[in-house]
């Protein structure tokens, strides 16, 4: 993930950055390497001086049925929370604000948005940026 990021981040092309990321890592990496991945995108951002907006992992559907996924999410989504909080990091609480529900015009396919959902998204991210953003 960070990886990706790094050469839009040190372009200085960007003045700020929405970081949604780890859903796909969920099953296949160890939530410390998933945390530790969220912040160095972060600590990129403040390093650049951009200024960056923090999603927590949503809650995939399969989480239903397997509750080892929402208590590796908890892992990942709890201290990373802490994270953002110590770095004045905006935060959007993405399974506080959009929790999963089997209701296809939100969600499509149990881990992304349709795009009701993303419009709801958006109008999350908005409400984050705005007083950032002033009155601009």
């Amino acid at each position: 993930m960070a990886a990706r990021i790094k050469p839009h981040i040190e372009s200085g092309l960007y003045k700020y950055a929405i970081i949604l990321g780890g859903t796909n890592d969920l099953g296949f990496k160890r939530p410390d390497i998933v945390l530790d991945n969220l912040k160095s995108m972060h600590d990129l951002c403040k390093k650049h001086g951009v200024q960056s907006l923090a999603i927590t992992i949503p809650q995939p559907s399969l989480e239903l049925k397997q509750k080892w996924i929402g208590e590796i999410r908890s892992q990942i989504n709890t201290p990373f929370e802490a994270y953002c909080k110590e770095n004045n990091i905006p935060i959007i609480d993405f399974s506080r604000r959009i929790p999963y529900q089997d209701d296809s015009s939100i969600w499509d396919d149990g881990l992304h948005l349709a795009p009701k959902g993303y419009d709801m998204l958006g109008e999350l991210v908005f409400e984050s940026l705005q007083p950032l953003l002033g009155n601009n």
